[in-house]
């Protein structure tokens, strides 16, 4: 059996390695994809409004796309994994990220088709927002498909919530400095929950020079991590929670996750 330090720090290089490949993608997609993001729903819904008030209701749609195909990518997600848990899978991640990478290979081989690596066109409008929409979903699908490490909650897809999380667990071990005793646990989920931002800031870096001299055909490179990872876990599988979702949320209740 693995002992627990050798699963802690598979996955957090996992984590490490999603948010990664979610800071490429969201600016690969903001980039190509008229300034749109396929994760930082924020952006997209703050646009929707400014749509909105002007009177282009085109224009709000296309912005609602991703935030509507992330939510749905995020249920999927979500439901394949409660479905792998109760099923007792051992390489449980594998399946998604294997649907995450299938969804970004489409968008991929789409743009190929169409001779369009740099921008693609708004036009026809139908063409652009199924194509914002592959790549929302991949996010979504991210999302849900891996979400603790070591009893902490990661979002790899999105930095606000993380330093969020962050700053949260630092103030809560501040304020009960005298009651915590010292423990290795602590520290190693801080170490995971604030690598994610620096993480997914390469990756945007790592995006942005990759658009500029490949255009979407840079989305190889988060392709390859994604079945590398899709590999590591079907050989090596990192295992993760255990139980139903209600039982995984008592958990967490009772050991004050």
């Amino acid at each position: 059996m693995a002992q627990p330090e050798t699963v802690h720090d598979t996955r957090t290089g996992i984590a490490f390695s999603l948010a990664f490949v979610a800071g490429f993608v969201d600016v690969i997609g903001w980039l190509a994809l008229d300034e749109l993001y396929t994760s930082h729903l924020t952006g997209n819904t703050a646009r929707i409004g400014i749509e909105l008030a002007a009177g282009h209701g085109g224009e709000a749609f296309t912005r609602a796309v991703p935030v509507m195909a992330f939510v749905v990518g995020v249920g999927a997600g979500a439901l394949l994994a409660e479905v792998l848990v109760l099923r007792g899978v051992r390489s449980a991640i594998a399946p998604g990220l294997a649907i995450e990478a299938a969804l970004i290979g489409a968008f991929l081989l789409w743009a190929w088709s169409t001779a369009h690596l740099g921008v693609i066109p708004l036009e026809p409008r139908w063409a652009f927002d199924l194509q914002t929409a592959l790549l929302a979903l991949a996010m979504g699908v991210q999302t849900a498909t891996f979400r603790r490490v070591d009893g902490a909650t990661v979002r790899t897809t999105y930095i606000t919530g993380m330093l969020t999380h962050f700053a949260e667990e630092l103030a809560d071990r501040v304020a009960n400095r005298h009651d915590a005793p010292s423990d290795e646990g602590f520290a190693r989920r801080t170490l995971t929950v604030g690598g994610i931002w620096p993480c997914f800031l390469a990756g945007a870096v790592a995006g942005a020079f990759g658009h500029t001299r490949w255009g979407t055909g840079a989305l190889l490179v988060p392709f390859a991590a994604l079945a590398a990872l899709v590999v590591c876990d079907l050989v090596w599988p990192a295992r993760g929670p255990k139980g139903t979702a209600g039982e995984r949320r008592t958990q967490r209740r009772t050991s004050r996750e």
